[in-house]
């Protein structure tokens, strides 16, 4: 399954600069078999992901959400669904051991991108992967992101972070599997993240 993993609608992102539709219409043009919802400390509804998964069947999407902690850090949550788990400038501890205790996964985004170095509280805190390839990773964070990786012993992912129709899957994952739910998608994510092949769709498809 290629899988985009970070993906913004305006919907819910206040700095999402497309419709969820418009952007899962990019997905699909950009030979995605799926796309993850992360909107800015938000889930989506139920009933509103319904219809979105209901005008999309090709589209596999699945719901998530990037949560700002406490340090100013973003993560990516996957496999946790319930409404008020989650709040932004969340405090780290409470954020990991929420994911721990629901199985869910928690990937890093884009650390890095706001400053060199990370304090003690994230350091000590082990995400599942970390993301290494996005449209908001500069090549001069790629060296710290690696090093945090290895740090962690944890695997590196890649995907757009798009806010906007032309950016989905800029960058994304081929899965070793074929998740149906959210939950198996974090269970992927938990247990073989070092497995994920790192991928560039559009470039490929432009002959870069």
């Amino acid at each position: 399954m290629l899988i985009d993993m970070h993906v913004h609608t305006s919907r819910y992102s206040p700095c999402g600069r497309a419709a969820p539709e418009t952007m899962a219409a990019a997905a699909m043009d950009a030979g995605l078999d799926a796309m993850v919802l992360t909107e800015h400390d938000k889930i989506w509804p139920y009933d509103h992901w319904y219809r979105l998964q209901r005008q999309f069947p090709s589209l596999k999407v699945f719901r998530g959400i990037e949560v700002t902690s406490l340090h100013g850090e973003h993560y990516l949550v996957i496999g946790m669904l319930e409404p008020g788990l989650f709040w932004e400038f969340i405090d780290e501890p409470t954020l990991f051991e929420t994911v721990e205790e629901n199985q869910a996964a928690i990937i890093h985004a884009h650390p890095f991108r706001y400053r060199d170095k990370l304090v003690p509280e994230v350091l000590h805190r082990r995400p599942h992967a970390v993301e290494y390839m996005s449209n908001n990773v500069r090549p001069d964070m790629q060296p710290l992101i690696k090093q945090l990786a290895r740090h962690h012993g944890c695997g590196l992912t890649a995907a757009s972070d798009a806010h906007d129709a032309e950016v989905v899957g800029l960058y994304a994952v081929q899965l070793p599997d074929w998740p149906e739910t959210e939950q198996q998608l974090a269970h992927t994510l938990r247990t073989q993240s070092h497995k994920l092949k790192l991928v560039e769709p559009r470039s490929k498809a432009a002959g870069q």
